[in-house]
């Protein structure tokens, strides 16, 4: 007992010091706003632009590892990062078609981060991770977020570094995700929260790398490393704040504005079909006809699984598996008729 007591106390004072280490480098953060959340339903609460990708219930990419946790799919819905097995280590999957392919593990990170999960690949080619874990080597209490790139000249990622304050804290810090079509990013943490709740900020995020916060004062910058206030991180940042939430209003006026074609399809190199008044063979409008009923069952079937994803991560039962396994099948066989009736309509097309 005295042995175990020692070593409490000294892994506690491991932290403490590790903690007045990050807290020395804390990052400048202007912060939009928080939200505290129902800890099973702040994933859905991420509203990503396309372009930055999004999170999926690990068991739906159809691998046969164990303990899958939540993964990530990067926008091109190409490359997946699953945190799987036990103990739990990253994989990465690439899709073939409409598979993907078999989880191989990430080269470059070792079995020293423990319990991980809600990996986010950043939207610069794929080439910068960041993951939630723990570590007893470098966390400071709690899940911590660390970070990681790729090396293209050794093909592994580099070891992985405390993403440090204020996005780390002795709590459980679970996800950071960077919006770089919205100018914003997200951290989600459980600190100063009670069990079942989460705080979900919002920051600006503008440039690649955040500076590190210039002060001499102590208090202000213990207060900026565990964020323990938004207006303060907001003092001097008026017209930056108002300049980007002005930006996204536009943003959405736009977005409501315009009104997208029916559909868009590529005949050939010089023909873009946006309406079935397009196609110049009667062949060609009734096969377009049935090509749209398709792909609208698709983005049904879709929105489906979609759904069963959302209710599976929450509750992990065996019906929103089997509509998990059962919406995969459909997808499959509707994009499989879909590409045959493309080749169809573009063969009529040419005659």
């Amino acid at each position: 007992p005295l042995h175990t007591a020692k070593d409490s106390l000294t892994a506690e004072l491991h932290r403490v010091q590790r903690a007045a280490e990050l807290m020395g480098s804390t990052k400048k953060v202007v912060w939009l706003d928080s939200l505290s959340l129902d800890r099973a339903q702040w994933l859905d609460s991420l509203s990503l632009s396309p372009d930055a990708g999004r999170f999926v219930v690990g068991t739906s990419l159809g691998t046969s590892l164990p303990n899958c946790g939540t993964a990530f799919v990067n926008a091109l819905g190409t490359v997946a990062i699953l945190p799987a097995g036990s103990p739990r280590r990253l994989y990465r999957l690439v899709k073939a078609g409409n598979r993907w392919s078999v989880p191989e593990p990430l080269p470059g990170l070792d079995s020293s981060f423990t319990d991980i999960d809600y990996p986010f690949l950043t939207p610069d080619g794929g080439t910068t991770l960041v993951f939630s874990a723990h570590h007893a080597g470098s966390d400071i209490g709690g899940r911590d977020l660390f970070i990681t790139r790729y090396n293209p000249d050794t093909r592994r990622f580099v070891r992985p570094v405390s993403l440090g304050m204020p996005f780390n804290s002795p709590a459980d810090d679970f996800c950071y995700v960077l919006d770089a079509t919205a100018h914003q990013g997200y951290l989600v943490t459980n600190r100063r929260q009670p069990s079942d709740r989460v705080c979900r900020y919002t920051f600006l995020f503008d440039t690649p790398n955040f500076e590190e916060l210039a002060t001499d004062d102590r208090q202000v910058r213990r207060q900026a490393a565990a964020l323990l206030s938004v207006s303060a991180s907001q003092a001097g940042q008026s017209a930056r704040i108002a300049q980007h939430r002005q930006w996204l209003s536009a943003q959405q006026h736009q977005s409501a504005e315009t009104t997208p074609p029916d559909f868009t399809f590529v005949i050939d190199d010089t023909r873009l079909a946006t309406s079935l008044s397009d196609f110049r063979s009667e062949t060609g409008r009734r096969l377009a006809a049935q090509w749209l009923d398709l792909t609208e069952q698709a983005r049904a079937t879709a929105r489906l699984r979609e759904e069963a994803e959302r209710r599976y991560a929450k509750q992990r039962n065996e019906a929103d598996a089997q509509t998990l396994r059962r919406t995969e099948l459909t997808l499959t066989r509707l994009h499989q008729e879909i590409k045959t009736i493309a080749k169809e309509i573009r063969r009529a097309e040419q005659r």
